[in-house]
């Protein structure tokens, strides 16, 4: 909630506040379902911690910020960002996860991406780019077709995933949310 509240104040349209019940409703309706779960596995001395329990799984897939993909991609709209290592063209170790830290839009992009503007940055992975996949983590873990990107929210959750015939629709979907800085 934080990041659409700061993205409001900022100028973004007020129509970003109603969607946060509609994305966090179907995680409570979730939560409060295993809660009762584990409350009778605790009572019969059956309680075991899983992936499930650490909520690492928690998605929006569906919701009303996360259209489907226009693109294949091992990740979609609404997924949790997953982290991959990485190496900067100085030949220092990088993270996804550490790209993503901060209240910042990231576009992660194996091809051009749109220019940064603020409250976005803008990252480019390739053989030739600021950011090399070596160990082949982030192509595994996201998936991404030639040319293609990935927008993440501020709160680490995927928004969009294209490719660069739909840049120009990305820069329409990013105008109320974060205004191009004004071009002289």
């Amino acid at each position: 909630m934080g990041w659409k509240l700061a993205a409001v104040l900022a100028g973004a349209p007020d129509a970003l506040l109603d969607t946060y019940e509609a994305e966090r409703r179907p995680v409570a309706a979730g939560m409060l379902e295993m809660s009762t779960r584990l409350l009778g596995q605790a009572r019969r001395g059956e309680l075991r911690r899983d992936r499930e329990t650490r909520q690492l799984d928690v998605g929006y897939r569906g919701g009303p910020l996360a259209p489907a993909a226009t693109c294949p991609a091992a990740v979609q709209p609404g997924d949790r960002a997953p982290d991959a290592r990485l190496l900067g063209a100085a030949g220092q170790s990088r993270r996804v996860f550490e790209l993503l830290a901060g209240p910042h839009w990231t576009l992660l992009a194996t091809g051009t991406p749109v220019p940064a503007r603020p409250g976005l940055r803008v990252h480019r992975i390739g053989p030739k780019a600021e950011l090399r996949d070596v160990h082949g983590d982030f192509a595994a873990a996201w998936g991404l077709p030639p040319g293609g990107w990935a927008l993440v929210r501020p709160d680490g959750y995927l928004a969009r995933i294209g490719t660069e015939d739909d840049l120009p629709e990305l820069e329409g979907w990013l105008q109320p949310l974060l205004p191009a800085p004004a071009t002289t």
